[in-house]
């Protein structure tokens, strides 16, 4: 969130631009060619979210560091982590557009999910991930659903904020050897 204040100058040139999310925003063109966004308005945030393939186990804050200061030593980015120490949601922020059966393909009411979701969460975290599909009569789990755009549960989440390069495959395999496992990390994008 940015929290941008006016600019008073009678020698400024004022335009209004309107983004994908309505904001307004108005830029200050001084004769230096200085360019201030003023209003306070809120951007939206890409961030690449890493985490661990399989959500049981827990890990170290000693184990996530190594994997973030890997990350940091091939990147100029803004990186965080979170260790929740218990299973957690990790979204993809506002892109959620579909969620299907993994077994028949038949797109899942998103009313049924939430439930499922609500169901499965207790005391602070994901503990009943398993859930019985309405469509096929079959057992899947809350995890195995295909999300659109990707979605996943795990007990940590390392993030890359507004990346102008996105990590690669290769940084994840390196991230990976801090916890014994190459293909240990999978990654998803988020819009906030």
């Amino acid at each position: 969130m940015y929290l941008l204040r006016p600019v008073q100058n009678k020698h400024a040139a004022w335009f209004t631009l309107v983004s994908n999310c309505d904001e307004t925003w108005r830029l200050s063109i001084r004769r230096t060619n200085i360019m201030n966004i003023f209003v306070g308005a809120t951007m939206s945030d890409t961030i690449y979210k890493i985490f661990p393939r399989y959500y049981y186990p827990t890990y170290t804050n000693e184990q996530i560091i190594s994997a973030v200061n890997m990350l940091k030593s091939t990147s100029k980015e803004e990186i965080t982590f979170t260790n929740y120490k218990s299973i957690q949601f990790i979204d993809c922020g506002e892109g959620l557009e579909h969620i299907f059966c993994p077994w028949c393909g038949y797109e899942l009411d998103i009313g049924f999910w939430q439930k499922a979701m609500d169901k499965a969460f207790d005391d602070n975290s994901y503990k009943h991930l398993g859930l019985h599909m309405p469509c096929c009569d079959l057992s899947s789990s809350l995890e195995e659903l295909i999300y659109i755009k990707p979605c996943g549960f795990a007990t940590f989440v390392i993030e890359v904020w507004n990346p102008t390069n996105i990590p690669c495959v290769v940084e994840l395999h390196e991230m990976g050897k801090c916890f014994g496992n190459v293909n240990f990390f999978r990654m998803i994008s988020a819009r906030i």
